[in-house]
């Protein structure tokens, strides 16, 4: 005997409903099977990092890689951000030859370079397998000034 879970119809001639408006949306669940109503309005940032003022020159490329696994668990967008202190501006450092590995190989097409905030932001637009690990890899060095700051990952909201 066959069991529904979900039924829908859409576009049925000759009826026009009104919007439902829900006041208990938290007793529902989206496709995802997250609780309605329960999400985070913003995450929290998560220090992965940290670097001081003898970590980078302004003269040699240090290569960094990052494993964002724990951090990277489900789709969306995340942002991993440089900073000099507790305040989002720019670093005080360059960078070049970034990549990311995810889903089992390279994805280049799912990170970008926020240049003016010294953020990387990667879209993870697909589940993948626990096994595949996220690993973001960047050459770094100090553009003037010697800085020391923190490294952290947040997922974003919209």
């Amino acid at each position: 005997m066959p069991h529904f879970r979900n039924f829908a119809v859409y576009n049925v001639r000759g009826v026009n409903l009104e919007p439902e408006k829900r006041e208990n949306l938290g007793s529902f669940y989206d496709g995802l099977s997250h609780k309605n109503g329960t999400d985070q309005t913003e995450e929290p940032l998560v220090e992965i990092s940290k670097w001081d003022v003898n970590t980078f020159t302004g003269t040699t490329w240090k290569e960094m890689s990052f494993n964002l696994t724990q951090f990277v668990t489900r789709i969306g967008q995340y942002e991993v951000t440089f900073s000099d202190g507790d305040a989002p501006k720019a670093s005080g450092l360059d960078f070049q030859d970034w990549d990311l590995q995810m889903y089992g190989g390279k994805a280049g097409n799912s990170i970008e370079f926020l240049s003016n905030r010294s953020t990387f932001r990667i879209t993870r637009s697909q589940q993948t397998l626990d096994e595949f690990q996220t690993v973001f890899s960047v050459k770094i060095r100090s553009s003037s000034v010697r800085t020391s700051g923190k490294v952290s990952i947040k997922r974003l909201i919209y």
